[in-house]
């Protein structure tokens, strides 16, 4: 690496942060985990999922679940009653 070149944000002294991962999708060491509000529309019915876990990618933008995670999401929309309770949003669309 040249003087001119900058130190990938996940590299340290030479060393890779533990907390990033091999990204599925460039194959480069930038992906981390990070834990975001996800919506999803059925319908109509549109359902709000907090602190989803999802990998982040840093060098390619790409942002994943695992499959373990969309299990559990395909269960809350299955059963939506049994796992979330309704609050009033406003929403705003553009015409």
């Amino acid at each position: 690496m040249s003087t001119t070149e900058a130190k990938p944000k996940h590299a340290k002294r030479g060393r890779p942060n533990p907390n990033y991962q091999i990204c599925a999708h460039c194959n480069q060491v930038f992906a981390r985990l990070v834990k975001l509000p996800q919506v999803y529309q059925q319908g109509k019915q549109l359902t709000v999922i907090e602190n989803v876990p999802m990998m982040l990618c840093d060098n390619c933008g790409q942002s994943y679940v695992t499959s373990d995670t969309w299990k559990a999401i395909d269960e809350v929309l299955a059963h939506p009653a049994k796992f979330t309770k309704k609050q009033s949003i406003p929403v705003a669309s553009f015409a």
